[in-house]
């Protein structure tokens, strides 16, 4: 009987960790800068081509979501993701960028695929990509899945 209470215990603290992707929307200045758990179905993937990057859109019952990531997805697949928020302003662009880019370039280093001598080119390339298209939607934030 421990052992059922202390399983219905550890699954509860870890639902409870998981945030809703419409929380994440409406305060999006909350969690920048930090790592989120979210979880729901994988709705959409639209592979970056020439890369193993992907897009993919993650849908729970409160709204749906964009990930930048590396990590392998199947549409419909049910899944907890740990993502990092990063902030970004249209109303400051070029320092968003920046943070945008910054952030690209530490996850495709912490990828492993690219070394600090050969980072720079494709994570400025892939980084001004997001930030038009994060400025083109009047977006508060950015997300990249943590590497596992």
């Amino acid at each position: 009987m421990k052992k059922i209470v202390i399983v219905v215990l550890l699954i509860t603290l870890t639902m409870s960790c998981v945030t809703k992707i419409s929380n994440l929307k409406s305060n999006p200045g909350k969690y920048a800068g930090n790592s989120v758990k979210i979880s729901g179905v994988v709705t959409k993937l639209v592979k970056v081509p020439f890369t193993e990057y992907t897009f993919l859109e993650l849908t729970d019952k409160s709204d749906n979501i964009l990930i930048f990531s590396l990590n392998e997805h199947k549409k419909g697949q049910n899944t907890t993701i740990s993502a990092k928020v990063i902030g970004y302003s249209s109303e400051d662009q070029q320092q968003s960028t920046l943070l945008v880019i910054g952030s690209i370039e530490q996850f495709l280093l912490d990828s492993g695929i690219f070394n600090e001598e050969n980072v720079t080119k494709p994570a400025k390339k892939i980084g001004e990509t997001i930030s038009k298209a994060l400025a083109a939607m009047d977006a508060t934030y950015f997300l990249i899945e943590d590497n596992l």
